[in-house]
């Protein structure tokens, strides 16, 4: 059994030094571990060095100093190797449920929705969240470790911008105007002038900061994604159509009314005229400003009226009369001011036209 010298204790300390190992624990750790391979395998014939050589490759992968920053993650983070599977799991969830959810919103299949949201919770309120408290360990230099954060910080408050977007949920616009801006006008150019002052960080920095201007650029397309112009233009015909053949309707009705002294047809042409003028306010104010928010609380007035007029039209056994649907109203402070008026417009119509079949009938 071959016997390790005080000089070759001494080799490998510094070779160990000089491959990475620093902190004296792990290397008087690793020292004990090479010497005990070395008394029990190597014989009195065996040159050290080459031995040495020999044995070293079964303490690494790739090269000695991933040991040390095992051992730095291990200490500074106790759940270090946790953090690393959660954040491997939800990249694969986002990816995953986002995909998905962009397939079944372009097929419109039932679920798109929930997958949607799912990949923006797991991408901005997982995967990012963890993505920077892990890089707050990878760079030496608390500058990067400040700006970094910064940079993912705002990612986070832009991706759940674009999912409030996309979902057309109530402050969209407030959180991707706030980060992008943020993020173009401030992080890149922070971003740039700290890094590209240093040569071996000078290309990539340039081709970050192109990819980031880039990428600010879309988000600022998507602020007022809407339809097309001609779309819109066509819906806005579609409305003024219904709602004056809604007119011509409505005063055919007056005529079939005034010649006929039927009790439930004057309690009809009441409700029908009470919802209509609560339906013909919301509508004129959407067409004088299409900007105008918070009209949920014309939706509760509107759906209330609704509620007793279905409650008046189901006394009318006639299946050609139909109740008017509440669901387009439950969503009604979401959409654009056009979809808003062809919800009212549709409705004014149907109470026309249920007015006009009871009428008539009689």
């Amino acid at each position: 059994m071959a016997r390790v010298t005080d000089e070759q204790v001494d080799f490998i300390l510094a070779d160990f030094t000089k491959r990475g190992i620093v902190l004296e624990d792990l290397r008087d750790d690793l020292l004990d571990h090479m010497c005990c391979i070395i008394e029990n395998e190597m014989s009195e014939d065996d040159n050290f060095y080459r031995f040495y050589e020999y044995v070293l490759p079964r303490f690494f992968k790739e090269e000695l100093a991933e040991i040390q920053r095992e051992t730095d993650n291990l200490l500074r983070f106790k759940n270090f190797y946790s953090m690393m599977k959660m954040l491997k799991l939800s990249g694969i969830l986002t990816v995953i449920f986002s995909l998905a959810g962009a397939l079944f919103k372009t097929m419109h299949w039932p679920g798109a929705g929930m997958m949607i949201v799912l990949g923006g919770f797991f991408f901005s309120l997982v995967f990012l969240p963890l993505l920077i408290a892990l890089k707050m360990k990878d760079d030496a230099s608390k500058v990067d470790k400040a700006v970094f954060a910064l940079g993912f910080f705002l990612a986070m408050v832009m991706a759940i911008g674009l999912l409030f977007k996309l979902m057309h949920w109530p402050g969209a616009n407030i959180l991707m105007i706030g980060g992008t801006v943020s993020f173009t006008f401030i992080y890149v150019p922070i971003y740039f002038f700290s890094r590209y002052r240093r040569p071996e960080l000078k290309f990539n920095t340039a081709v970050n900061t192109v990819l980031m201007l880039a990428c600010g650029g879309i988000f600022f397309s998507l602020f007022n994604l809407s339809f097309s112009k001609k779309y819109l233009d066509s819906m806005k015909s579609q409305n003024l159509e219904i709602h004056e053949n809604s007119l011509l309707i409505y005063a055919s009705n007056e005529r079939l009314l005034a010649a006929t002294d039927d009790s439930l047809a004057k309690q009809i042409h009441l409700t029908t005229v009470e919802l209509d003028k609560e339906l013909e306010q919301v509508a004129e104010a959407l067409v004088e400003d299409p900007k105008l928010h918070h009209t949920q609380d014309n939706a509760k007035e509107i759906k209330e009226k609704i509620k007793t007029y279905n409650a008046v039209i189901s006394t009318i056994k006639d299946d050609k009369i139909t109740a008017v649907d509440l669901a387009p109203l439950q969503v009604f402070d979401r959409l654009d001011a056009e979809l808003k008026i062809r919800i009212l417009t549709n409705i004014q119509q149907q109470i026309a036209i249920n007015e006009n079949l009871y009428l008539t009938a009689l």
